[in-house]
């Protein structure tokens, strides 16, 4: 038999080619035994687990908005742009963020330390 050439996803530094292996089926059982051996060592990660938790918060005396960098108007529209390119398969995920100022006297680890209890997301 001829080699068979394999396409395999495209790794930071290109696409990579395979020719080790002797038939489509070959490939497929290698590509899924790869997989395997990489789920198995994703998932025996021991991370801490992150501790949930409640933060009492009187919205009343906030003070006002003072800043973002995009109306609502903006806003919405790009929300809207986001849906088409996942429409139309350009994307599949977009993280959309605006940037809200205010002022505050509050320690701004303090304000982390809240954040973490609320939201214990593991890159915070």
């Amino acid at each position: 038999m001829s080699p068979c050439v394999l396409l395999i996803e495209r790794p930071p530094y290109g696409w990579r080619l395979n020719l080790e292996h002797a038939s489509v089926e070959a490939a497929y059982r290698s590509g899924k035994s790869e997989l395997a051996d990489l789920k198995k060592r994703i998932t025996t990660i021991n991370a801490p687990p992150l501790v949930t938790g409640h933060v009492k918060l009187d919205t009343s005396k906030r003070p006002p908005l003072a800043k973002s960098n995009m109306s609502k108007d903006a806003f919405l529209a790009a929300v809207e742009k986001t849906k088409e390119y996942i429409l139309s398969g350009d994307i599949f995920q977009l993280v959309l963020s605006q940037r809200f100022e205010r002022r505050t006297f509050a320690d701004p680890f303090e304000i982390y330390r809240a954040l973490r209890v609320i939201n214990p997301s593991p890159y915070m």
